[in-house]
């Protein structure tokens, strides 16, 4: 969305409770924070290639809604959470990391 094309902007922050985590679970925090950024952007490029692209012309709004920005935090959560677990910074060596929207978690498939 164009700024000037913006007649109400609204400044948006979004704070999602950590998840809870033994603090054992913990091996290693290189990557963290790509990997959530990674979620973000796998997210808005996802929605523009699914169909669900809130910028497409026609769109009743050409911005990201609060509960898709929900979404979209705590989807990169859990993919940090899963990199810090994990002793390098990648979700899985051999295959496809996959998330369920409906359940909210990681699988990894071979």
């Amino acid at each position: 969305m164009l700024r000037r094309s913006c007649t109400h902007p609204e400044k948006a922050s979004f704070h999602c409770d950590p998840l809870p985590c033994d603090p054992t679970d913990l091996v290693n925090t290189n990557g963290a924070g790509d990997a959530a950024l990674a979620a973000v952007v796998h997210e808005l490029v996802a929605a523009r290639l699914e169909g669900d692209d809130p910028w497409r012309a026609g769109a009743e709004r050409a911005c990201v809604t609060r509960s898709t920005f929900a979404e979209i935090a705590q989807y990169a959560s859990r993919v940090a959470h899963e990199i810090v677990r994990r002793p390098q910074a990648r979700l899985a060596s051999a295959g496809v990391a996959r998330y369920s929207a409906g359940t909210g978690e990681l699988s990894h498939s071979g």
